[in-house]
């Protein structure tokens, strides 16, 4: 996982061709270098799975405590930042289906 979930919006540049019916393979082509080069692929892949929301420790009694795990909510925002930026690749006919769909 990243350090800074604004490194997305840096990282990734914009592609030349928007994804349409019929390009997906140069699409694609654009796509995931810039994706893994920027360390941002395993969002894509399933690789980068979501981290569990509370750390489970024990405090001095023996007592079972949850705190919120930090690396949580940095996942979700890089998340939602790599979903933006594929969704800005799409042209406005996919980008319909797309949604219709979600």
């Amino acid at each position: 996982m990243s350090s800074s979930s604004s490194t997305v919006q840096a990282s990734l540049g914009q592609v030349a061709e928007k994804l349409t019916r019929t390009n997906y393979v140069l699409w694609r082509a654009q796509v995931t270098p810039q994706l893994r080069g920027a360390g941002f692929f395993g969002y894509v892949d399933g690789t980068m799975p979501e981290p569990v929301k509370f750390l489970t420790t024990k405090d001095k009694d023996g007592k079972e405590e949850k705190t919120p795990n930090p690396l949580h909510p940095i996942w979700f925002r890089e998340g939602q930042q790599v979903l933006g930026y594929l969704l800005n690749t799409l042209t406005k006919e996919v980008l319909v289906q797309v949604t219709s769909i979600a």
